[in-house]
């Protein structure tokens, strides 16, 4: 009877420690499962103001990465309606015929009220009925001209409001070679301005995911005074308070991303950034300075055994052109760094 006892009891406790050992793990892998879906929404919220802050890089200088863009050109004005102007037209030709004939019967009457005294003046009633009625007529085309014109005006605004800009709208080929230097300040501003309405979701999910708040702080406090920068269409400013905020941004994604392969490309992409907003400074030591650790960087994945064939094609291609970006640099032209950093931004993106 008691060693049954024991034999139930230790069953329970295996039991109760199984149980218990099973709502821990549910429960860290519950917390751990949460953490990481936090972890991947804040990576694509990276992800996307790395999209955002790179087109606000390549507006500085025009850089599309499309080799057509559309071109809208304003040819004047037109008539809205040509129907309106045929029944205006229609209008006015019947209207002229309603006065030819009030005309015709003012004369046709008169003419009768003059035969008829000459044949009998003793009938003096009908005399003033006949001039009644040719002072009626009278009215009655006097009336009618005044609807007429008044129907005239009516046509003429109304061919006034239907007037409206007739545009044209071709493709052109875009490249840097062709296009204008002349910044769209208008257009930065205005993303910039709609990008706020991100900002307060991506800092609560960054206060979840990173250890350094006051690092958050200054990102919110840098995006400030990018828009300041773009307020004042300071382009030297606006390139400087990027870089800023873009460094900011990759050390997030240095605390949070735990691929690796991610932080080198952004961590290339930020080197070569830095790069680009000192083209205008034609500090061409420096900017050699920073291609060179963009490249000595993203040798890292050329030696990545884990990375798949076609991905290890991309990257071989990649690193030729930080190699080819560098010669640029030697050669100390603008536009054909340029054009080397728009290709290679292009495949940084896409890899």
């Amino acid at each position: 009877m008691k060693k049954s006892h024991k034999i139930i009891y230790f069953s329970i406790t295996i039991f109760a420690i199984i149980l218990i050992g099973f709502g821990i793990y549910n429960a860290v892998y519950s917390a751990n499962k949460k953490d990481d879906e936090i972890e991947s929404k804040v990576i694509s919220e990276i992800k996307y103001l790395d999209e955002k802050l790179v087109s606000f890089f390549n507006e500085m200088n025009n850089v599309e990465y499309e080799n057509y863009k559309l071109v809208v050109q304003n040819l004047g004005t037109t008539n809205n309606s040509g129907e309106d102007q045929k029944l205006n037209e229609s209008s006015n030709l019947a209207n002229g015929e309603q006065s030819g004939e009030g005309s015709q019967n003012s004369t046709q009457s008169s003419s009768n009220s003059n035969n008829e005294n000459g044949k009998n003046g003793e009938n003096s009633s009908g005399q003033k009925e006949n001039e009644e009625n040719s002072s009626d007529k009278s009215q009655e085309q006097g009336s009618t001209n005044t609807q007429n014109q008044s129907s005239q005006q009516e046509g003429t605004s109304s061919n006034t409001e239907n007037k409206e800009q007739t545009k044209e709208y071709s493709m052109q080929e875009a490249g840097i070679l062709v296009d204008s230097k002349d910044i769209d300040w208008e257009e930065v501003q205005t993303q910039v301005e709609n990008l706020y309405v991100s900002i307060p979701t991506i800092t609560l999910d960054l206060y979840k995911t990173t250890k350094n708040q006051e690092q958050i702080l200054n990102f919110n406090s840098q995006f400030d005074e990018l828009t300041l920068a773009l307020k004042n269409e300071n382009k030297e400013e606006t390139l400087s308070k990027l870089v800023n905020l873009y460094e900011t941004m990759n050390n997030f994604v240095s605390e949070i991303s735990k691929d690796d392969n991610e932080k080198i490309i952004y961590e290339t992409k930020l080197n070569i950034l830095k790069a680009y907003s000192k083209l205008d400074s034609k500090n061409w030591q420096e900017i050699s300075n920073d291609v060179q650790t963009a490249t000595k960087n993203f040798e890292l994945l050329l030696t990545d055994i884990e990375v798949s064939n076609q991905k290890q094609y991309a990257i071989n291609k990649i690193y030729i052109m930080l190699n080819e970006i560098q010669s640029a640099v030697e050669k100390q032209d603008q536009d054909v760094f340029l054009i080397k950093y728009k290709n290679l931004l292009e495949d940084l993106n896409n890899i």
